[in-house]
């Protein structure tokens, strides 16, 4: 999760450990004792993090990350979050890897490089299972949304983290990481990187003779939808998020009349 409602503690009650990873370090702030999650930790940092930062192209943006074992995530339902602002993660107890590899991957998918919460939930599902399998493990799989659909229930509207609705957190969470396997089956992951690539440059969708053109850093979903196609080869996106919810007759046509239309169910 990447998150505002961040609760930083004082570490000097807490053990400090400087994990070393390909390209930096990360500090790593555990209670006091608990040297299972520190080690837990610092393999995912130390072994993890190179391993991801290969499978999405770009190298880890976050150089003053630390990481602190606190409940405070757990008191609102959450098993972590990041907080860019501050480049603070703060995650529960629990020795669960593809939660630590979904927290540490907000390091790239957060605001800077797509607006939309899908999206970032989404992509940081896939890519800490893809990790995780990449690493030697099985690839951990979604749970397919069931097809009931409401205004409420499209992906565009969920928005800020529903700290009072854990039901409409956990569909979020779910529905967007199923669209994410959709399209990363579809094209692959080394293409998806490419996407993910051209999001971070800043680079136009729309390539012609000359060198791509510059585009406006803020990019939402239908930026997100044209990248695919264009750089990624998707030729199934439209199908692919239709099979999980309701979609215009065509993404153009979306973007003509500024429809909002990504969509999957809440179960």
């Amino acid at each position: 999760m990447s998150s505002m409602y961040s609760c930083r503690l004082a570490t000097m009650t807490l053990t400090t450990r400087e994990v070393s990873y390909d390209t930096g370090t990360i500090m790593i702030h555990h209670w006091p004792g608990d040297t299972e999650w520190a080690d837990f930790m610092a393999e995912r940092i130390e072994v993890d993090l190179p391993t991801m930062s290969k499978l999405v192209g770009i190298p880890f943006p976050d150089k003053e990350l630390e990481i602190i074992e606190t409940i405070s995530p757990e008191l609102y339902g959450y098993g972590g979050w990041y907080d860019t602002s501050s480049s603070l993660i703060e995650v529960t107890e629990d020795l669960d890897q593809q939660l630590a590899l979904h927290e540490i991957s907000h390091g790239w998918f957060n605001d800077d490089l797509f607006t939309d919460r899908f999206i970032t939930e989404g992509l940081a599902e896939e890519y800490a299972a893809r990790t995780i399998a990449e690493s030697g493990g099985d690839l951990p799989d979604p749970d397919k949304p069931a097809p009931v659909l409401t205004d409420a229930d499209k992906l565009n509207n969920w928005t800020g983290a529903s700290l009072g609705d854990q039901a409409a957190e956990e569909y979020g969470y779910g529905a967007s990481w199923w669209v994410m396997r959709l399209l990363t089956d579809e094209i692959g992951v080394d293409s998806l990187s490419l996407v993910l690539q051209a999001a971070a440059a800043n680079e136009t969708a729309y390539v012609g003779d000359d060198e791509p053109e510059s585009v406006d850093p803020t990019d939402d979903w239908k930026r997100f939808l044209d990248l695919l196609e264009e750089v990624g080869g998707s030729a199934r996106r439209d199908c692919d998020l239709r099979r999980v919810g309701r979609y215009s007759k065509r993404v153009a046509n979306a973007r003509r009349t500024g429809r909002d239309t990504i969509a999957v169910s809440r179960p």
